[in-house]
C-alpha cells in the first residue's frame, strides 16, 4: 500500500485574499477585548447563562482567553479546558490563512492510498 500526499495550490479571488489577511484583526479583539469584557461586571458574558443560570460548555472561555494572552496556561485550563485546544487550532488556522492571503494561492492537501496490486 501506497500513501501520496499531494499538496494543491489553488488561486484565490481577491476578496477572499483580503478576507484571510483581515483576520489578522481577531487578535486584538481577543487580547484586548477579553480583558476588557472581563472588567464589565454588569454586562453577562454568557447569554445561555445569563437566561438559563446554567453553566454552558462555553463558559470561561473568556477567562481561558485572556489567561492565554497573558501566558497563564494554568489558569486558562482551570477557566476552561476545552477552550485551550480549541484558541489553538483556532490559532493555527489563522495562520494558515495569513499565509495563504500573503501568498495568494490557498493550500489544500490531500492523501490518497494506492494498493499494490500483485
Amino acid at each position: 500500500m501506497n500513501i501520496a500526499l499531494t499538496t494543491l495550490h489553488s488561486p484565490l479571488p481577491p476578496s477572499e485574499r483580503a478576507w484571510r489577511l483581515g483576520s489578522v484583526a481577531f487578535w486584538p479583539i481577543a487580547k484586548y477585548g477579553a480583558p476588557a469584557l472581563i472588567g464589565l461586571s454588569n454586562v453577562p458574558l454568557c447569554a445561555f447563562r445569563y437566561l438559563s443560570g446554567k453553566p454552558c460548555p462555553f463558559c470561561g472561555g473568556t477567562h481561558a482567553c485572556a489567561a492565554l494572552f497573558n501566558g497563564d496556561w494554568v489558569g486558562a485550563w482551570q477557566a476552561n479546558p476545552a477552550a485551550v485546544p480549541l484558541l489553538i487550532l483556532i490559532s493555527e488556522h489563522t495562520l494558515i490563512w495569513i499565509a495563504e492571503g500573503v501568498r495568494g494561492q490557498s493550500f489544500t492537501a490531500h492523501a490518497t492510498i494506492h494498493r499494490r496490486s500483485e
